[in-house]
Order: structure tokens, then C-alpha cells, then sequence
């Protein structure tokens, strides 16, 4: 349950957007059990981040050998082998069923995903370390690792999948095919050459809106996926650059990007294959009814709309500027400059 709760709370808790589902977690969580037998709960805990943190992906995590015959088990139906099937040799966190057939319930993590875990097991290794030096005791230190997630205030840019239905049913029948999509979007955004790293945001968000608003909106429900990204910039043509003996190097440099032109690239990057998706996706799929839409927009984080912050823009500024410091701390750390 202290896993579950992390997950949700860090936006990790969903196979639909290329997370991990309850199956996977509970699997992560027995395999160190069964590494740990006599560590106590807040043992445990920290343990689970520790061994995922360093844990070399796609090596599979295995609570049991899955059976290697399958006539003796019974039945004809295939089950995850790398050696033999060439699609399982591309799964890059695998996390095996221990029953027959032995399948890989995380086969929708993809790249972007799979980075985004790595860093919250990274994270939660440091906080349990943290607390493992004043004895696993310290309320401070759960509350931290249990915080929300900063996709909304983290982020720079982001994609923003704004959906309207005519009513509240018609709106989570909507949001929920969307959401088994949107994975869709995330993995071809990931081959774009100028985007360098990608996080969406599983749950819907609906907008707090004030009174007025909410009146003024009262014909349709409305909802919105968030996916955060960075951007980078791409490296100039090659150069020759004469060097001594008549040989020549080619040099390749990017010019430094204004916060302007940054949101220039962030926009156009993704402009093809947000409407590619849409026009593939969305649009003419099957379950679409009538009064259901869907929209696709860039936003740079001063654009997002208030009425996704619970607490307003003005708070939602202070906890931007709250992770962007301790990202610089714990940078500090890892270089040796702070304690």
C-alpha cells in the first residue's frame, strides 16, 4: 500500500499511459520481498527504491522461472521468451508474470517512460537514505517522499489534450479512450530530433474554476492530459575546421537558444505529430460521439490555464520556484559543493 500510494502520488500508477499498472507494482514489490524475508516495512521500503534504483533494465525482474516446457504445462499458448520471439527482446522493463504463460506486464513502458522511473526510484532512494540516517523515524522525510508530482510547475513546455463531452459519463468514456492513445503520441514525440525528454501526466485534470466560469461552461464537461517536455536545440551543419597537417574536423555546435525562439522550437517540433495523431487518433476513431471533442495545443508554463492549479498561479509559482532550487541542491550535492 506505501508503493501504491507513491505511485498515485507521483503519477507513476497507470499501464495506459506507458507506466506501470497495480500488477507491476505488486510484482516489484514481491521480488524484493522474496530478496528481504526478515526486513521490517520501513526496511523494506527503502530497500525496494535502492534495488530498483541501480537495477539494469531490460534485465527481467523474476518472482519465479517461468515454466520452460510448455507441452508439460498443458497448454499450446506462448509466453514471454526473448530468446525466441524477437518482439519480447525489444520489451525494455520487463516484469514477469510468475504463472503459465509467464507474460510481461509492463510491455507499455517506453522510453520516455522508463526515464521518468528511473528518476522517481533515484528520487525515492535519496529521500529513504535520508531518513535511514535519522532512524526511518523522521515525519518530515515521509510526507517528502509522498509529495505530488511537479509535472505542472517542472516543465517548460507542454502538450495540452483538452477534451469536451456533453456530460460527465460521456466525459470518462471520452478520457479514458484518450488516455490508451495518448501513449501513442508520447512514443512518436520521443523520435522527434529536437525534443530530449518527455513526462505525460496519467490523470485527468479538471479545472477549478470559480462560479462564473463554471455557469459559463455548464453545456459541456471538460478535461485535460498534460504531457511536459524539454527541448534542445539541434546542432548546426558540420564545419571543416582546418587543423595542423592539413587534416580538417568537423565541428558541430548549437547556438544558444532565447526563452523566445525556445518556445518557437517547442511549438513547431511537435506541431506534425500532434495533428498526425489527431487526424489518425481522434478524430475518425469509432468511439467518438456526438458532443465529444478533443484539441491539441502547445503551452509554454505561463500559458497554462489558472484553473488547473488548485491553489492558483500564484502558488503554483512558489512550488516552481521551490523544485527548481532543490533540483539545483541536489546538484550541488552530487558535485560536492553543498552538505
Amino acid at each position: 500500500r506505501v508503493v501504491r500510494l507513491w505511485a498515485q502520488r507521483r503519477g507513476l500508477y497507470s499501464n495506459k499511459a506507458g507506466y506501470l499498472g497495480g500488477i507491476s507494482w505488486a510484482l516489484l514489490v514481491c521480488f524484493v520481498c522474496q530478496m528481504f524475508p526478515r526486513a521490517t516495512v520501513a526496511s523494506l521500503v527503502h530497500r525496494f527504491f535502492s534495488v530498483l534504483a541501480s537495477w539494469r533494465w531490460p534485465t527481467p525482474i523474476l518472482v519465479a522461472q517461468p515454466s520452460a516446457n510448455v507441452e508439460a504445462a498443458g497448454s499450446s499458448c506462448a509466453q514471454w521468451d526473448p530468446r525466441h520471439n524477437h518482439h519480447d527482446r525489444a520489451h525494455l522493463m520487463p516484469i514477469i508474470t510468475p504463472g503459465f504463460p509467464a507474460v510481461n506486464t509492463a510491455v507499455n513502458v517506453n522510453l520516455s517512460t522508463l526515464q521518468v522511473l528511473r528518476e522517481e526510484f533515484a528520487r525515492g532512494q535519496r529521500i529513504m537514505d535520508d531518513l535511514r540516517c535519522r532512524g526511518l523515524s523522521s515525519p518530515s522525510s515521509w510526507n517528502q517522499l509522498f509529495t505530488p508530482t511537479e509535472v505542472l510547475v517542472r516543465y517548460d513546455h507542454h502538450l495540452v489534450v483538452e477534451l469536451r463531452a456533453p456530460t460527465e459519463e460521456a466525459l470518462a468514456e471520452w478520457s479514458s479512450f484518450v488516455a490508451s492513445r495518448t501513449r501513442k503520441l508520447v512514443e512518436t514525440l520521443q523520435h522527434t530530433p529536437s525534443v530530449a525528454s518527455l513526462q505525460p501526466l496519467p490523470g485527468l485534470i479538471r479545472p477549478h474554476e470559480s462560479p462564473a466560469a463554471a455557469d459559463a461552461t455548464a453545456d459541456s464537461a471538460v478535461g485535460y492530459y498534460f504531457i511536459g517536455y524539454t527541448v534542445q536545440a539541434p546542432p548546426l551543419p558540420p564545419s571543416p575546421v582546418q587543423r595542423r597537417g592539413g587534416r580538417k574536423n568537423s565541428v558541430r555546435a548549437a547556438p544558444p537558444v532565447s526563452a523566445e525562439s525556445s518556445e518557437d522550437l517547442a511549438r513547431n517540433c511537435v506541431a506534425s505529430a500532434t495533428r498526425y495523431f489527431l487526424a489518425t487518433e481522434l478524430n475518425n476513431a469509432t468511439e467518438r460521439k456526438a458532443g465529444m471533442q478533443a484539441e491539441i495545443t502547445y503551452r509554454a508554463w505561463h500559458d497554462l490555464p489558472s484553473a488547473i492549479f488548485p491553489g492558483g498561479r500564484c502558488a503554483a509559482a512558489g512550488e516552481r520556484a521551490r523544485y527548481i532550487l532543490s533540483q539545483a541542491h541536489h546538484v550541488n550535492l552530487a558535485l560536492g559543493l553543498g552538505r
